[in-house]
């Protein structure tokens, strides 16, 4: 009865010390096959990313190893295939071969000449409508070269000017001078007519119809008049001296001669801005244009010579003009500018019978401002002036159309 629990107990001993023996058989031999499969795996990868060397790629007429690399991935990418340069080197295509769905394309091979494409031939290519008009420039169109050879425009307006001046005048006969003061009102019509001549050069003409009151007094007289008729035709052309670009103007020189057709009579504002004066005169400017898109600026200088003629019996000539002017333009659109500049003269004393008249020596300053627009093919311009000193015309207000 005593053995049978101690042999019970051997047995359970040698049970015991059986079990650990066969896990830990079975663990190393699990041990062994991952071990085993993780070097395959990485032998595996080793031969995947494994650089094979290659020939030099040998360039196809029609494409390059570049193109081909860069069809290669958008083919690639079409089919939710991974990159060429990721595939293995048995699997990429051939040298020289093109895949099926490619798109025929320009190749990147710069050292071959290119045929050129018929789609984009100087005979074949296509233009979607016209450039648009820049008409930004129209409020210089009596000073600049804006027609081309063949085209003209025409002018007319209305104007209304009021001068309030005094000037010295010499008593006949007997020495001795007196003061005398003038107002004067003028309302005038403006006609022009430009024609573009060659592509730098353009001629043009002035006719203003002219109807003035004048109101003189001093210590002799104080008396009023009417006149009416043509005023001084003016003739003259524009040409262009250089082309300018963004970073030097343009410059235009202007010949301009005045044949004096207006009616004769004592002139009470000897200056450029009374539209008669019944005498020969001659002038020329020299004027710089610059284009600051949207701005356009412009300065210029100018003389004027003035014949002497006889006014009754008094032989007068009219002193040397030399004006000036500078000012800009801003577009508001392509269509529509908005204008100012400022006009300066200087005219030397005037002689009268061969003698000089002191106090003649007159200096009108103005300011200027307009806005020219185009609209239904005609050019409009309403505008305003405003004199700086008393040798000035006090206003002027006028409109303008231009075909």
């Amino acid at each position: 009865m005593r053995t049978r629990p101690l042999r019970a107990h051997c047995i359970g001993l040698r049970a015991a010390r059986t079990v650990p023996t066969a896990v830990g058989i079975a663990g190393l031999v699990l041990a062994s096959l991952v071990v085993l499969f993780g070097w395959t795996q990485v032998a595996q990868g080793q031969q995947y990313f494994k650089v094979q060397p290659q020939e030099p790629p040998q360039v196809v007429e029609g494409e390059s190893w570049v193109l081909r690399a860069v069809l290669g991935q958008r083919d690639a990418m079409a089919q939710n295939q991974p990159p060429a340069h990721t595939l293995p080197p048995h699997q990429l295509p051939p040298y020289g071969q093109m895949p099926s769905n490619r798109i025929q394309a320009i190749s990147f091979d710069l050292d071959q000449p290119q045929p050129p494409d018929p789609a984009v031939a100087p005979g074949n290519v296509e233009s979607y409508g016209e450039e648009p008009t820049n008409y930004n420039q129209q409020f210089l169109r009596t000073e600049t070269i804006l027609l081309q050879p063949g085209e003209w425009q025409f002018d007319y307006g209305l104007a209304y000017q009021i001068a309030e001046t005094h000037f010295p005048e010499l008593l006949v006969p007997g020495p001795g001078v007196i003061r005398t003061d003038v107002k004067q009102r003028l309302l005038f019509a403006p006609f022009a007519f430009r024609l573009g001549v060659t592509e730098r050069m353009q001629v043009y003409t002035n006719i203003p119809v002219v109807w003035s009151h004048n109101e003189v007094a001093n210590s002799l007289v104080d008396a009023n008049s009417n006149k009416g008729g043509i005023g001084d035709v003016q003739l003259g052309l524009n040409y262009l001296l250089c082309q300018g670009d963004y970073y030097s103007p343009d410059v235009i020189l202007t010949f301009q001669t005045t044949l004096p057709t207006a009616n004769k009579g004592l002139p009470v504002n000897p200056t450029v801005t009374n539209p008669g004066l019944g005498v020969w005169a001659a002038s020329t400017q020299l004027l710089f244009v610059q284009t600051y898109d949207p701005v356009t600026a412009f300065w210029g200088l100018g003389y004027r010579y003035q014949a002497e003629d006889d006014f009754g019996n008094l032989r007068i000539r009219f002193g040397h003009q030399f004006s000036y002017n500078l000012g800009v333009g801003f577009a508001l659109n392509d269509r529509v500018t908005l204008s100012t500049s400022f006009l300066g003269l200087y005219q030397t004393e005037t002689e009268i019978n061969g003698q000089g008249l002191p106090g003649s020596t007159v200096e009108p300053l103005r300011l200027r401002f307009a806005v020219t627009a185009f609209r239904k093919c005609r050019i409009v311009e309403p505008f305003a002036t405003i004199g700086m000193t008393d040798d000035a015309p006090s206003s002027r207000v006028g409109i303008v159309w231009t075909y």
